[in-house]
C-alpha cells in the first residue's frame, strides 16, 4: 500500500482489515489473579456544615469543607489540614428510572 496525502480537513479512511498483519487475538499465557481487599487506613474527619449547591446533572449537588483530622493505617498514618474538601451528588431514585 502506498502511502497517501491528504487535504486539511479531510478524513484518512482505515485499511481493510484483511489487509493487516499481527491481528489475530490470542489467550494470555496467565491467569488473572483473584481480587481480594485489604484494609487501608481509619479516617476520622472534622468537617463544616455541607452546603447545599443545587441540582446538577447527577442529582442534588452539596459540598463540604474539611476543618481537619487524622488517618492511621498499618503502612501510613497522618493529618488532616484545613482548608479541604469534598463534594456530594445525592440521587433520588424514581420508579421510572428503576424500571428502565
Amino acid at each position: 500500500m502506498s502511502p497517501t496525502t491528504n487535504e486539511h480537513g479531510t478524513v484518512e479512511h482505515p485499511p481493510p482489515i484483511t489487509t493487516l498483519s499481527h491481528t489475530a487475538w490470542t489467550k494470555p499465557n496467565y491467569t488473572l489473579p483473584v481480587p481480594s481487599l485489604q484494609f487501608l487506613f481509619h479516617l476520622e474527619c472534622d468537617m463544616e456544615a455541607f452546603r447545599h449547591i443545587g441540582p446538577g446533572p447527577h442529582g442534588d449537588r452539596s459540598t463540604v469543607i474539611f476543618k481537619g483530622g487524622r488517618f492511621e493505617g498499618p503502612r501510613m498514618r497522618g493529618e488532616i489540614l484545613p482548608g479541604g474538601g469534598g463534594k456530594l451528588d445525592s440521587f433520588t431514585f424514581s420508579k421510572a428510572a428503576i424500571a428502565r
